[in-house]
């Protein structure tokens, strides 16, 4: 039986192609639904390095905004596109 994979770190399945897809969750839209991305590899090893690849550059993409008002604060995760990335770090 195949190892389980931890909460987040994607999807790896062989495809009747014979090559090797990985899935990663990248962000959720504004319904609540998910939004993924694929890698592809010749081999499985391939894939999952793709894929770890993939997850760095998403994480890297993502903040934590804090917005509070009044009692309350709420923290979200946004996604910025990598052209931004260096004004966003600039103003914080």
């Amino acid at each position: 039986m195949a190892e389980k994979r931890k909460s987040g770190e994607g999807t790896v399945r062989l495809r009747n192609d014979g090559r090797w897809e990985g899935r990663v969750v990248t962000h959720y839209d504004e319904k609540g639904l998910p939004k993924t991305k694929s890698v592809f590899g010749k081999t499985k090893r391939e894939c999952e390095q793709k894929l770890k690849a993939l997850k760095e550059e998403v994480s890297a993409t993502s903040i934590t905004v804090l917005v509070g008002s009044g009692d309350f604060i709420t923290i979200d995760t946004v996604q910025i596109k990598a052209s931004c990335e260096g004004t966003v770090r600039t103003l914080s």
